[in-house]
């Protein structure tokens, strides 16, 4: 938890004072590199582990096997979802798509999720469409 901790703040500090340029190279290998550094400390402690446990931080914390698995189970989902929410485009293969996304490749699915259906001109709008009721602001 405190090696996760550390990352939180150093990526904070990273954001604030790199340059835009590096800044998604040096958060995600920093994101990656905390994220393996907790998954082996978390190995080591499992090693060394006497049952059937015990407490830390003033019995905050249970150190078990259970408790283990979980931080463990957490650590390895959270590395999966930066990989795949890092993924910065999908590369095409077929010469329809290619022509669609004018040779660059769309999009991952993360920037797509915050996208507004009419900012996409390369998007035709349907019947279904003009039936769906406005949001108004």
């Amino acid at each position: 938890m405190l090696i996760m901790f550390g990352v939180a703040v150093a990526s904070v500090l990273v954001e604030a004072f790199l340059p835009r340029r590096v800044r998604y190279g040096a958060q995600l290998v920093l994101s990656l590199g905390g994220s393996a550094a907790a998954l082996v400390a978390i190995v080591v402690v499992a090693r060394g582990l006497r049952l059937p446990g015990h407490s830390a931080v003033v019995g905050a914390v249970a150190v078990d096997g259970p408790a283990l698995l979980l931080q463990a189970t957490v650590v390895v989902i959270g590395i999966l979802a930066l990989m795949l929410i890092a993924e910065r485009q999908i590369r095409v293969k077929t010469p329809e798509l290619a022509a669609v996304s004018h040779g660059h490749g769309f999009d991952a699915f993360t920037p797509q999720a915050a996208a507004i259906r009419e900012a996409r001109p390369n998007l035709r709008p349907t019947a279904r469409d003009s039936a769906r009721p406005r949001c108004s602001r």
